[in-house]
């Protein structure tokens, strides 16, 4: 979970939909919240990072970011997924489920209805 950082550093809305709005035609003007970071180019657009400010940046012990402990997630509800996007280039990794996300988050980009269906059957 990614908490906000201290209030004086934290971006505004506006800030952040204005990062995500560089390459539209509405310049961000018509963009939903829920749609703002659900996913992983999403959210280094809107928070501008890039590989000037994070390639090669060890975010586990840096203080570029932190985790904290947030609300509790029961694991019937993690689905596992296969990646999405992934070129030719990396095609052994494909169909491996190595995508994560809790069903029925309104921020994921990409929901994968055939994962879920597998845990729905599982969890009867």
């Amino acid at each position: 979970m990614i908490r906000r950082p201290p209030r004086s550093t934290l971006f505004p809305y506006t800030t952040l939909f204005r990062s995500r709005g560089t390459k539209r035609k509405d310049a961000g003007a018509k963009l939903k919240v829920k749609d703002l970071c659900n996913g992983p180019a999403k959210l280094c657009q809107a928070l501008k990072l890039d590989k000037l400010t994070a390639d090669q940046k060890d975010l586990v012990t840096g203080n570029m970011f932190w985790i904290e402990s947030g609300e509790s997630v029961s694991k019937e509800d993690v689905v596992r997924a296969p990646r999405i996007g992934i070129g030719p280039s990396a095609e052994e990794w494909r169909d491996k489920p190595m995508r994560f996300y809790v069903r029925d988050n309104l921020y994921v980009s990409v929901r994968n209805k055939k994962a879920e269906m597998e845990i729905d059957g599982v969890n009867k």
